[in-house]
C-alpha cells in the first residue's frame, strides 16, 4: 500500500513570520540564533516563547 504524504511546508526562507518556542533561557540562542538573526535582517518577524520560569534547575522538594 503506497504511503501519501501532504504536501511539504513552505521553506523557512519563504515564511515571513516564525515562533521560536523553548524551555530554558539559552536554548534559542544555542540552537538557532544565527538562523533568526539572518531573517530578521532579511525583513522576517522572527518571535521567541519561553515557555518556563526560566529557573537554572537543580534537584531537591523546589525543582519542577
Amino acid at each position: 500500500m503506497p504511503v501519501n504524504f501532504p504536501a511539504a511546508a513552505p521553506a523557512l526562507s519563504e515564511a515571513r513570520r516564525a515562533l521560536a518556542v523553548y524551555a530554558h533561557p539559552a536554548d534559542v540562542d544555542v540552537g538557532c540564533a544565527g538562523t533568526i538573526a539572518g531573517r530578521v535582517e532579511e525583513g522576517a518577524e522572527d518571535t521567541y516563547l519561553r515557555v518556563t520560569r526560566g529557573d537554572p534547575g537543580g534537584s531537591g522538594p523546589t525543582s519542577y
